[in-house]
């Protein structure tokens, strides 16, 4: 899993508009080491998005492959999945604020929050609990990954 700090959604908005100015999609892995836009390399109305020969480490083909794969309809489909699961995520937390003992803190233990005392939470502001258990459930995510990490 990836070390970084997730994208943000003006970040994700970002690349979406880079999308905008890009070859249009579909994108072809064709002959060895070119990216186009039409099967077929010989067709008058194919252009080249690409050709990994020149200054490129790896196999050539490989990275051919992997920028047909990455098409901007592809990156676009990619973000918006991103977006969605946000969303789910976002109103599962608030389910939960709304349905769960409103007493119980799910911050980790030594985790410095200004509203648990112990296992209690002194907070009452529903965006702030849904703020609590999102950071929770990240902090939860990242022990897992250092844990299969150091495996």
């Amino acid at each position: 899993m990836s070390r970084h700090k997730p994208m943000t959604d003006d970040e994700l908005d970002a690349i979406k508009g880079r999308l905008k100015n890009i070859t249009p999609p579909p994108w072809f892995h064709v002959l060895a080491s070119i990216v186009g836009t039409k099967d077929d390399p010989e067709s008058p109305d194919a252009t080249c998005i690409c050709f990994t020969e020149w200054g490129c480490s790896g196999d050539p083909q490989a990275n051919a492959a992997h920028i047909a794969a990455s098409s901007p309809d592809v990156v676009r489909a990619d973000i918006e999945e991103i977006l969605r699961l946000r969303k789910e995520r976002d109103w599962l937390l608030r389910e939960i604020v709304n349905t769960s003992d409103r007493q119980f803190c799910p911050m980790p233990d030594r985790y410095e929050c200004l509203y648990h005392v112990g296992h209690e939470c002194k907070s009452r502001e529903v965006e702030m609990r849904v703020g609590c258990w999102r950071t929770a459930v990240e902090c939860a995510v990242k022990y897992e990954e250092e844990k299969n990490n150091a495996e």
